[in-house]
């Protein structure tokens, strides 16, 4: 299927797009509130400023794609693969995001609040900036990712893995923070607020 032919098959009332190809399509300020787009190849496709608000990109394979303020709130992003995808100030506001892939991916000043990100792979992923209010974090993969200055106030990080990761300017609570302090290894850095040369090497419990 076609770019052309999906928006038309769209605005015709279709709704169910699963397993289709649409690679490297282009689908820029596109509405497409409220479909299904299970197991879909959008790899590479240009998806900025469009919207999938409410809709199902279930095990869909998003790599490289650019969502650039994509509206993606309240989505089903379960198991989706965002690797090396930009997504500078994606609106995720409430998706479901359980195991989903965004290793590599720039999220920079995306909205995260209330999402659920559990077992989510955010590896080397930039969050910099990101506003993360409520998420759910919990034995999320966040080795070597940026999130300086991202807003993590009410977020939950059960088991969360935070190996290398960049934590300037973050303001955790002290109960986590505490938990933080006290995986203090001597093997791998990260930087955490109000201290230098840290380490860290487990998860938070």
């Amino acid at each position: 299927m076609k770019a052309c032919q999906l928006q038309d098959s769209y605005e015709q009332g279709k709704r169910y797009f699963a397993w289709i190809n649409l690679k490297l399509a282009n689908l820029s300020e596109v509405n497409l509130a409220g479909a299904e787009f299970c197991c879909c190849n959008l790899a590479y496709s240009d998806f900025s400023q469009a919207s999938f608000r409410d809709s199902s990109l279930e095990k869909c394979n998003l790599m490289g794609a650019t969502l650039w303020r994509t509206n993606l709130e309240r989505a089903n992003l379960i198991q989706a693969q965002f690797d090396q995808a930009i997504m500078i100030r994606a609106n995720l506001r409430n998706v479901q995001a359980k195991q989903a892939s965004f290793s590599n991916s720039d999220l920079r000043l995306a909205d995260l609040r209330g999402a659920d990100l559990s077992q989510a792979d955010f590896t080397k992923a930039n969050l910099s900036y990101a506003n993360l209010r409520g998420a759910n974090l919990s034995r999320a993969q966040l080795t070597g990712a940026n999130l300086t200055g991202a807003d993590i106030t009410g977020a939950i990080f059960q088991q969360t893995y935070l190996a290398e990761a960049i934590l300037e300017r973050v303001d955790f609570p002290p109960a986590i923070l505490n938990k933080l302090t006290a995986a203090v290894t001597t093997n791998i850095e990260i930087r955490l607020p109000d201290s230098k040369n840290l380490t860290l090497s487990r998860n938070i419990v």
